[in-house]
């Protein structure tokens, strides 16, 4: 867990976030599951922008639980699902 978490650090620190979105996002992700750690940081390492992606994304359903907004989270939920489809298609395409 330590290697895949200085790993995902790296390529985190690497992005175009800022220090506290660096930070922000770092702090959440030493949080999550081996497993999913091992996905993002190969996800990370394909295409780094999705790195802003995933971290925008964490940003907006936060921001969505805070209000308990179902709509917006909703519409957050299926961008999301948009951009899944999208990289998936990008997938194929290689």
């Amino acid at each position: 867990m330590k290697n895949n978490l200085a790993k995902i650090k790296s390529l985190v620190r690497s992005s175009n976030l800022s220090f506290q979105e660096i930070d922000d996002l770092v702090e959440f992700l030493s949080q999550i599951d081996e497993k999913s750690m091992v996905t993002l940081i190969e996800l990370f390492e394909k295409n780094p922008s999705w790195i802003l992606i995933f971290y925008q994304n964490i940003q907006a359903k936060k921001s969505a639980l805070n209000t308990k907004d179902k709509k917006t989270w909703n519409k957050i939920v299926e961008k999301e699902r948009l951009d899944l489809l999208k990289m998936e298609m990008e997938d194929i395409k290689k």
